[in-house]
């Protein structure tokens, strides 16, 4: 009997571990609206994001860069800083990263996203 028990809680366990394990891989991060993230800074201050759109102003320089990300043609735009290299200006990707508000100057708030090394 308690042989069976044992073995129930072992397999009990190794369901839940895969369970949690599995779960970040069965549900995936969607893409967060600039414009949301852009209104309520404070909401996303320091953690993970992840954002789609065209990539514009695009700057790099031996494997780092910043570019801007820009969802709609005429909407908002943040600053992306990464280490791995900068996409081409025009290509419309999904990137995560950490967005950190950065700076604020008069009325103007500065955000940017530091892109994880992917």
């Amino acid at each position: 009997m308690l042989k069976w028990l044992i073995a129930g809680f072992g397999v009990g366990l190794f369901v839940l571990i895969f369970i949690i394990g599995a779960g970040p891989a069965v549900r995936p991060h969607a893409p967060s609206d600039i414009t949301g993230i852009l209104k309520n800074p404070d909401l996303y201050d320091g953690k993970m994001v992840v954002v789609s759109g065209t990539v514009v102003n695009a700057i790099g320089l031996f494997g780092h860069g910043t570019y801007s990300l820009q969802h709609e043609e005429s909407g908002p735009r943040i600053l992306v800083v990464t280490g791995t290299g900068v996409p081409a200006e025009g290509s419309v990707i999904t990137i995560s990263g950490v967005f950190r508000k950065a700076a604020t100057f008069g009325n103007q708030e500065y955000s940017l996203i530091v892109q994880d090394g992917q």
